[in-house]
């Protein structure tokens, strides 16, 4: 086998610019981004009641703030969790 490209120098070298040109002209053509734009819109509230029992914060603390958070434009989504 390395005969038979040894024999044929040109159609390697050929071969081998070809192959460099096509890998140049696909890194100039892909479409992608180095540092895409990122954004972390999110905010956590962590609230801590001591000894009080989850059904007291749930009425007392969690359901006062998921209706805050209703009221305020902007809010796609949110997700409570009181224990």
């Amino acid at each position: 086998m390395f005969r038979f490209l040894l024999k044929r120098k040109m159609a390697v070298g050929l071969f081998v610019v070809f192959i460099f040109m096509f890998g140049l002209y696909a890194s100039l053509k892909l479409d992608r981004e180095l540092f895409p734009p990122v954004s972390f819109d999110q905010a956590i509230v962590m609230i801590d009641t001591e000894d009080m029992p989850a059904t007291d914060v749930e009425q007392f603390v969690t359901e006062p703030i998921e209706e805050a958070i209703e009221g305020i434009n902007g809010i796609d989504d949110y997700y409570s969790t009181s224990m």
